[in-house]
């Protein structure tokens, strides 16, 4: 990602535009005798993802859609303009929120690797099952099965024997749900990972 330093202006312009909407943002001089060299001392091209930062802090994120330039008449400067796509970048990335689920269930849970490898079975990937099925499809099974049916189906631990709470789903926070999937994903890819290179 392409960093571009604005002034305070431009910058409190870029703010007034919503996530999804189109707008062009300032006035750049570039020096080049050409206009090779101008798109070269630029540095952006149309598609670049850039970080538009104020006082070291990243407040704007989008895209080049356009380029606007004009020759400054009598002189090798060149003004440029951005068509920009205004973008939001998530703030903790989807790995990184897996990775710190991850290591939640270490610490919190006691979910150790030792842990993990008594579980030779697929238990760890069943579980990821439960939360990776949507709402919806889980709706289906309690009404035509019952839900204790549809945890007989999937889920592989009674209570006791994984958590006090059991298999706990939050319908409203989809992305909470498929974190606690992907963790436990990792933890299966690792497990099976652990064993191969045991058996090597």
């Amino acid at each position: 990602m392409k960093t571009l330093i604005v002034t305070l202006p431009q910058f409190e312009e870029a703010l007034k535009h919503k996530i999804g909407e189109y707008f062009t943002l300032g006035q750049f001089f570039v020096k080049g005798p050409s206009g090779d060299e101008v798109i070269k001392n630029f540095g952006f091209c149309v598609g670049d993802m850039i970080c538009v930062e104020y006082e070291h802090k990243r407040e704007v994120f989008a895209q080049i859609t356009q380029i606007h330039w004009d020759r400054i008449p009598e002189s090798d400067n060149w003004a440029f303009k951005l068509g920009l796509y205004r973008i939001e970048e998530p703030k903790v990335s989807a790995l990184e929120l897996i990775k710190q689920e991850r290591q939640r269930q270490i610490n919190k849970h006691g979910y150790t690797l030792e842990h993990d490898d008594r579980h030779t079975q697929g238990e760890l990937s069943n579980a990821a099952i439960c939360y990776l099925i949507s709402d919806p499809t889980r709706g289906y099974y309690a009404l035509h099965d019952g839900m204790d049916n549809f945890l007989d189906y999937f889920w592989p631990w009674s209570d006791n024997e994984y958590n006090p709470a059991g298999f706990k789903p939050t319908p409203d926070d989809r992305i909470r749900e498929l974190i606690k999937a992907g963790a436990l994903i990792v933890a299966e890819i690792e497990r099976l990972q652990r064993l191969e290179q045991k058996n090597e």
